[in-house]
């Protein structure tokens, strides 16, 4: 009789499961690990030092983190995600955060449809089998200098120091979205499926999501949106 190998899923993960897959039951796995998701934070070797305070944050909060170097993890997409696989399947990982900008840290290659062939960081994060669900949360701190990473730090770390309780802004979002029309599967305008998502955050917990599409969108109508707290 062969003894089954217990399971575990990061806490960030359980609520998406529950929410997407209609027959995910937790009931049916060995172990639910509740404990803070394992973050991977793979930086250009010159803004390695400007992190090291992103870094020991993570760590005061909780979250087991590990800060690697790009030159330690090897040359081009795919040894980054080699590495990311390895780190994925031991000791694992929930969140991924890339710092440098596509001459720093090579994007992954797009493989289904309008993206194929394309820079796409999302690649990344399919790790395991051949969908293309997610396995882990990618992000990406884009810097041309190492003062553009101290200001993402700093912001990163005050807003969860200082979380500012109760105010509607944590409700708001902004849509950002073109004309373009793409897909095969299930074509759409850009527009469309922004309003999809848009959608969702309503019924979700959101109150306000600006609609800045094109034709008429602008960067000015960005920059008011993210001075006015979206």
């Amino acid at each position: 009789m062969k003894e089954k190998k217990p399971t575990k899923i990061a806490r960030e993960f359980r609520k998406l499961y529950e929410n997407i897959f209609i027959n995910f039951n937790p009931a049916g796995w060995d172990t639910i690990n509740e404990h803070a998701g394992r973050i991977l934070i793979i930086t250009a070797d010159n803004y390695y030092n400007n992190m090291i305070p992103f870094y020991q944050w993570k760590l005061q909060k909780g979250f087991p983190t590990k800060l690697v170097k790009y030159s330690e993890v090897g040359s081009g997409s795919t040894a980054i995600k080699d590495y990311i696989t390895n780190e994925y399947n031991n000791p694992g990982v929930t969140f991924v955060i890339l710092v440098g900008d596509a001459e720093d840290i090579p994007p992954a290659t797009g493989t289904v449809g309008s993206a194929s062939g394309q820079p796409a960081d999302p690649v990344y994060a399919c790790v395991e089998g051949t969908d293309h669900y997610p396995d882990l949360f990618i992000s990406r701190f884009s810097a041309n200098t190492t003062q553009d990473v101290d200001n993402q730090v700093n912001r990163s770390i005050y807003y969860e120091m200082t979380p500012d309780l109760g105010a509607d802004w944590y409700h708001w979002g902004t849509g950002i979205a073109s004309t373009e029309h793409s897909g095969t599967i299930n074509p759409a305008y850009d527009t469309t499926r922004c309003n999809w998502l848009r959608d969702s955050l309503l019924a979700y917990s959101y109150s306000l999501i600006d609609q800045i599409y094109d034709p008429g969108a602008n960067s000015s109508m960005v920059k008011s949106a993210l001075e006015e707290g979206r």
